[in-house]
């Protein structure tokens, strides 16, 4: 596959993988027509994923698992050629349509490292219109190949940090990948993996700052001395590492230990700010302490901040949801319908249709005068709409009554019975 301004191979697409049978064939359908260059490096397999492979008369290169996944991509991306590299895992998705987009738009790309919409989801109907998404993040998976990049961390291995130190740009672009990985009955056994590989880096080296914190992680609940922990990781850490420690640790305050000395929350808070003053963290504390005090201008402008940051950071989906549902009421409040709008709909892309969701859209349509697309929305009911307050029923019943079309009466008595069936 060639592109008219791209000599050479465009795309290398690295993906590790063991025991992936379940997977394995519809992955290769849907790399196949669109990577230059497939990298498959198998650690260990014993079910029939090799088989496919020979019956398919594809390639593959071995390597002996060391309880190090960083060193496995980074055998991988050894063996690439192209000037970009996608690393994927086969649990993974990509469209067709968003493969063409891709190849469109890479030889125009004057950054060097890709975020992309990673979409988790619920069951396997990624092909769906609206596939059941668990939730969101960003993630670096595309970046140019030939600069030195390199993955590190022996588990939750990362590429972006390297990239930032060695001067690369990143940028984002809003093409989902959706991930098969933690359907309904998987997640349990990759958590257990994880766990126990984190746990034995640990006991292994326990001084090792990132051990320390991947430790946090997985014993967050059960060690009363993580805060302990993760000083003596931030004592020793380098700088992006500092950055998760310094996260880490404010995480673990606002969970455990409500009635800290105000002191230790400002330590590290400094310490966070000394690492990136615009870390989202520290602006998401600082939003919500505002929205408690009811200053909704300071609090809309550091949920701002937040959301600037949002695809960048690795953030809890919870986290997600709560600065796209705040913005949504605080845009509206200060009369910025469209934007109000525009946080409401990522909250749904991202976290599906709620009753809360709905309403605030059907009210942002209303006030905006958009009476097509409300009637159009009313139709897109939400699960348990009758759970929502009765006086927010009421005013959804009066947005419908008012509409000025004549086709609105099998809406309405649609949502009638949906709302007020169980009151």
């Amino acid at each position: 596959m060639s592109n008219q301004n791209q000599t050479g191979p465009l795309l290398s697409v690295c993906s590790i993988f063991r025991d992936e049978e379940q997977f394995l064939d519809e992955f290769l359908d849907v790399v196949l027509p669109y990577a230059d260059e497939l990298i498959l490096v198998d650690t260990g397999s014993k079910d029939r994923s090799l088989d496919i492979l020979k019956a398919r008369e594809i390639p593959w290169h071995s390597f002996d698992w060391v309880h190090h996944f960083s060193k496995a991509r980074n055998f991988s991306l050894s063996l690439a050629q192209a000037s970009w590299i996608m690393v994927l895992d086969i649990d993974d998705r990509v469209s067709a349509q968003n493969f063409e987009i891709l190849r469109e738009k890479l030889p125009l790309i004057e950054s060097d490292g890709i975020y992309l919409s990673y979409h988790h989801l619920k069951i396997n109907d990624w092909l769906e219109p609206s596939p059941s998404i668990k939730d969101v993040q960003a993630r670096l998976m595309i970046f140019r190949n030939h600069r030195g990049y390199y993955y590190r961390n022996p588990v939750h291995e990362t590429i972006d940090t390297v990239i930032a130190e060695l001067g690369g740009k990143m940028e984002h672009l809003n093409l989902p990948i959706f991930h098969l990985g933690y359907i309904e009955g998987m997640v349990r056994k990759k958590d257990e993996r994880n766990r126990d590989l984190i746990l034995q880096n640990y006991r292994d080296n326990p001084q090792v700052p990132l051990n320390i914190y991947n430790y946090t992680t997985v014993r967050w609940k059960e060690d009363p001395k993580i805060l302990e922990k993760l000083e003596n990781a931030f004592e020793n850490a380098n700088h992006a590492l500092r950055y998760a420690v310094a996260e880490r640790a404010l995480a673990w305050l606002d969970e455990f230990k409500k009635d800290c000395l105000p002191d230790e929350e400002n330590l590290w808070e400094e310490r966070l700010s000394a690492q990136d003053p615009n870390a989202a963290l520290l602006h998401l504390r600082r939003a919500r302490s505002a929205f408690l005090k009811q200053d909704l201008n300071s609090s809309i402008e550091s949920y701002r901040r937040v959301f600037s940051r949002i695809i960048f950071e690795d953030l809890h989906p919870e986290v997600a949801r709560e600065v796209l549902d705040r913005l949504g009421v605080l845009e509206a409040m200060q009369g910025n319908f469209a934007k109000a709008l525009e946080m409401v709909t990522e909250l749904e892309s991202r976290f599906g249709r709620n009753p809360g969701s709905f309403y605030l859209t059907l009210k942002l349509l209303f006030a905006s005068s958009e009476f097509d697309l409300l009637l159009e929305q009313a139709q897109n009911l939400p699960e348990d709409l009758s759970s929502l307050p009765l006086p927010k029923l009421q005013e959804i019943l009066s947005f419908l009554e008012k509409l000025p079309i004549t086709q609105k009466k099998s809406v309405l008595m649609r949502f009638q019975e949906a709302a007020f069936s169980k009151k």
